[in-house]
């Protein structure tokens, strides 16, 4: 399991940023990336929230890895069938609720 130092590292590596662009991106010293990568300084309620808009995910996934990203995608999923077949929607709509509260 990753701690939130490793998945901040890990996402800057998908970007392709190196610790000095993300710095001047989002305007901190690369001396503190680099230690919030090292898990030598904790993260400031500021900076989690700078880094969840910079990285485009939640806080939750930064400290916790844990992924909302799927509430999006829900909302993705009832839109495509709000636009199609009527009749099933109902159904689907059920099938989704009970998997989800179970």
């Amino acid at each position: 399991m990753y701690s939130y130092n490793e998945r901040i590292k890990e996402l800057r590596k998908k970007l392709g940023k190196t610790q000095s662009q993300m710095a001047e991106e989002i305007g901190v010293s690369v001396d503190l990336i680099s230690k919030i990568e090292q898990g030598q300084r904790s993260l400031s309620m500021s900076m989690l929230v700078l880094l969840a808009e910079y990285f485009d995910v939640s806080t939750d996934y930064i400290l916790k890895g844990a992924d909302t990203d799927y509430l999006m995608e829900l909302g993705d999923l009832f839109s495509y069938i709000l636009d199609s077949d009527k009749p099933k929607v109902k159904k689907i709509i059920k099938s989704i609720l009970v998997s989800w509260l179970n």
